[in-house]
């Protein structure tokens, strides 16, 4: 009988297509009719290389590399003792550096209040695995976030994580250490105290003075009169009160944990009496004011005997809202001005003139 010729065929297959940097695969050569003592040339992009091995292991790869092989068959009756074999593509993927950084969500954290640390990967792959630690103690897995509902002070929160990448050098990978300032909470105060004791004359400047508990480095304060925005700071100063005007602070503290943010301080009610000087200043005799007609339908004179220079003249309502303001340079004394006010509303008034540190006050009445 007469055989028909056989039909020599090549295929490779390697251990591994995916491989890291510095791995290495094994590939093998299975020929088929490629009788007793076949010879292999095996191909690396190409470029013909090694020896006639059906087996080998090679590393030190390059994402890319191409192989085949060429098998030459021992046996006599084939219509070709040559076949080339299937090309191999080997993907390599460099080597990686996995790394995890955890955060509070605040850096001072006040007491009986929650906080969460978030962790930040690097090299973690489509879906990284979490395990957190507090104080040594597993409290939670499998989230980027822990949330700690009753944190104490001192406490140290760390987190391992688990790369879902293949080339990670090193797998897993512990985080920093977050050791939790934990701050007392504190009741923020603040309480006024005026520059004078009883009763003020309209138009007299006064001050407040605020005094803080638990205010921080850096509080803020707003004077309200009689629920009014009226100043700022911690000493308000104005000549502006009226009888019976309510005088109040609020602190806005700036430390870390105050508990009431901001407080209301305590009330002054404000007591403005009829009177001819304030107390903190000198009186009319040493200006020497005088006024006539007194009281007068609008048009008077004043006469003021001690007084030269600079000064200035104020004429304020009986709400202490100011009417009426000139500024006088007399050299010799005595001085006299004409005012004309029959186009102010009758009633009463108040004349200031100030002169250096002197004020004098005198009551003004129109009819």
């Amino acid at each position: 009988a007469v055989n028909a010729p056989a039909v020599v065929e090549l295929a490779i297959a390697a251990s591994q297509t995916e491989v890291c940097q510095g791995e290495s695969i094994t590939l093998t050569a299975q020929p088929e009719n490629g009788g007793a003592a076949p010879i292999f040339q095996w191909f690396l992009n190409g470029n013909a290389f090694g020896g006639s091995v059906q087996t080998f292991t090679i590393s030190q790869l390059q994402d890319g590399d191409s192989f085949s092989c060429q098998v030459t068959s021992s046996e006599t009756c084939v219509q070709s003792p040559l076949a080339l074999s299937n090309n191999l593509t080997i993907n390599v993927e460099s080597l990686l550096t996995a790394s995890l950084t955890i955060a509070a969500d605040a850096g001072t954290v006040c007491e009986g209040t929650p906080v969460t640390l978030t962790a930040t990967p690097i090299n973690g792959g489509n879906s990284p695995s979490y395990l957190w630690t507090l104080d040594g103690v597993v409290v939670g897995v499998n989230a980027p976030t822990l949330l700690i509902n009753s944190p104490m002070d001192g406490s140290k929160v760390q987190c391992n994580m688990t790369s879902s990448k293949t080339c990670v050098v090193q797998n897993p990978v512990i985080s920093n250490l977050v050791t939790l300032d934990v701050v007392e909470n504190v009741q923020a105060a603040i309480g006024v105290e005026p520059s004078f004791d009883s009763t003020i004359c309209i138009g007299q400047t006064v001050h407040f003075t605020a005094t803080a508990t638990n205010g921080g480095a850096s509080p803020g304060y707003e004077w309200l009169v009689n629920g009014q925005s009226a100043g700022s700071g911690a000493v308000f100063t104005t000549n502006q009160l009226v009888d019976q005007d309510l005088v109040v602070c609020y602190l806005t503290s700036s430390a870390a944990c105050a508990e009431t943010n901001p407080v209301l301080s305590n009330a002054v009610m404000v007591s403005v009496g009829d009177c001819d000087v304030a107390t903190d200043i000198e009186a009319n005799s040493e200006i020497g004011v005088s006024v006539f007609p007194n009281p007068n339908g609008g048009k008077f004179l004043l006469e003021i005997s001690r007084t030269t220079d600079n000064f200035v003249v104020r004429i304020l309502n009986n709400q202490g809202q100011l009417a009426l303001q000139t500024i006088e340079n007399h050299t010799n004394v005595p001085v006299r001005r004409e005012f004309d006010l029959t186009s102010f509303p009758k009633g009463v008034y108040y004349l200031q003139i100030i002169s250096g540190t002197q004020i004098g006050v005198q009551k003004l009445v129109l009819h």
